[in-house]
């Protein structure tokens, strides 16, 4: 009786580790959590967009907070001219993060609502980079 016991509890123990070992992260990339925070462009080299994780938003630069419930802020021009002096203001969306580092991204502009898309290349504690779809 105790061995069939011990056998059980091993059995559910093994089910449990296998379980709870499903769902991580992409290979090559730290967790979803990583995403959390502000995010303010940094650089562009070619189709490589470079953020940096900072303590806020910049008002002159690009930007972007990943909140966790998978809402968004993001900071872009306030209107259709990307001449400078370019004006900045805050917009609400929702992100999803999918399987393969796809982020999909939904939030309102000075148009309308638009939808887009990124690849992330690398992410780490302190910098982010994407190539937009």
């Amino acid at each position: 009786m105790k061995a069939s016991t011990l056998a059980l509890n091993l059995i559910f123990a093994f089910l449990v580790l296998i379980i709870s070992s499903c769902g991580e992260a992409p290979i090559g990339m730290t967790p979803v959590v990583d995403i959390y925070g502000v995010w303010v462009e940094a650089n562009q080299i070619s189709d490589l967009t470079i953020f940096n994780k900072t303590s806020g938003l910049d008002s002159n630069k690009l930007g972007l907070i990943f909140y966790e419930g998978f809402e968004l802020l993001e900071r872009n021009n306030a209107g259709w001219c990307e001449t400078s002096p370019i004006s900045y203001q805050n917009y609400n969306g929702n992100w999803k993060l999918e399987r393969d580092s796809i982020v999909n991204i939904t939030v309102g502009y000075w148009g309308g609502i638009r939808n887009y898309s990124f690849r992330i290349i690398s992410l780490n504690a302190t910098e982010m980079k994407i190539k937009y779809q």
